[in-house]
C-alpha cells in the first residue's frame, strides 16, 4: 500500500523521465532507459548529505514502480 501510494506520488515525475529517455534512446536499450528514468528522477528529489546514498536505495524500487506505471500510459 505504501508503496502504491509513494508510486503515485512520483508518477508526473516519472512520466517526464520515461518521455526523456525514449527521446534520448529511441526504440530498444530497455535497461538503459530504466537506468536513465531512475537517475532522472533521483536528481529530482530533495535529498542531502549522508541520508542520499540510503534513501537512493529504499526509493529505486518505488521509482521503479511508477517508471513501469508511465510506460504503460505511452504504450497505450
Amino acid at each position: 500500500m505504501l508503496k502504491n501510494l509513494v508510486a503515485k506520488a512520483f508518477s508526473s515525475l516519472a512520466q517526464r523521465a520515461v518521455e526523456s529517455a525514449e527521446a534520448n534512446f529511441g526504440e530498444g536499450k530497455g535497461m538503459a532507459k530504466k537506468r536513465f528514468a531512475i537517475n532522472f528522477v533521483l536528481a529530482r528529489v530533495p535529498i542531502s548529505g549522508a541520508f542520499r546514498p540510503l534513501l537512493e536505495n529504499i526509493l529505486v524500487e518505488l521509482i521503479d514502480i511508477a517508471i513501469e506505471s508511465a510506460c504503460k500510459k505511452i504504450k497505450s
